[in-house]
């Protein structure tokens, strides 16, 4: 599963110290199909993500249309044209001791480079497309930042979840089967969320999801 550890963002990033689609992609992956006993196809794959990793999840899905049958974000940044997420992503980054250009370049919608990048974009390139694809599995989980945990968790909980069901009224317009789920707080499968960016929700969402992540990659 794709995580956010600061903001791997699914980019092969300029300072050249994380390529981690390509990694991802072109090492993890074969290496576990030629290592262990998997069915080595797309239509038996799944790809899942957090945070920043869910936008990972769907940009690797919208890079590499068929590789994956299942695609999963939770409180993911899916839409990187969003002012809110935009404004995370670049204080995080210098927060880290880099530039907040280092990723996809100016943080500015006018950003070709910025909207390419983007599986929600609302301009230019359709790469909702891509990801539809073949009757790929879409799922968004987030919460809506009204819980009962950290400040500053639920702050960065309501951006995301903003964002999340942003997409999903795109894909409700475009009438694209897609399971959305939105709540404040919650436990589910042992896992107590209190609505907020944290692993309590993201444990709830996985083992919400899974389920229905198996039952994609087994058809």
């Amino acid at each position: 599963m794709a995580r956010s550890a600061g903001t791997p963002t699914g980019r092969n990033q300029s300072r050249g110290d994380a390529d981690w689609l390509h990694h991802h992609l072109d090492e993890v992956i074969p290496f576990v199909d030629a290592t262990f006993r998997t069915v080595a196809s797309g239509k038996h794959r799944a790809i899942a993500g957090l945070s920043m990793g869910g936008y990972g999840a769907y940009h690797y899905a919208m890079e590499h249309p068929g590789m994956f049958s299942s695609v999963s974000a939770y409180s993911g940044a899916v839409d990187i044209e969003s002012t809110s997420v935009r404004a995370t992503v670049a204080e995080q980054l210098v927060t880290s001791g880099y530039q907040p250009d280092s990723v996809w370049g100016p943080m500015v919608r006018t950003n070709k480079t910025l909207v390419e990048a983007n599986p929600s974009s609302r301009e230019g390139p359709d790469n909702l497309a891509s990801i539809q694809r073949d009757g790929t599995r879409l799922a968004l989980y987030a919460g809506t930042g009204l819980g009962t945990g950290n400040p500053a968790a639920m702050a960065i909980e309501t951006a995301v979840g903003a964002n999340t069901t942003a997409l999903h009224v795109r894909l409700a317009a475009r009438q694209v089967p897609h399971t959305y789920i939105r709540y404040t707080t919650r436990t589910y499968g042992g896992f107590k969320c209190d609505g907020g960016h944290d692993w309590g929700c993201w444990n709830a969402d996985l083992s919400q999801d899974l389920p229905l992540i198996l039952k994609a990659v087994r058809a």
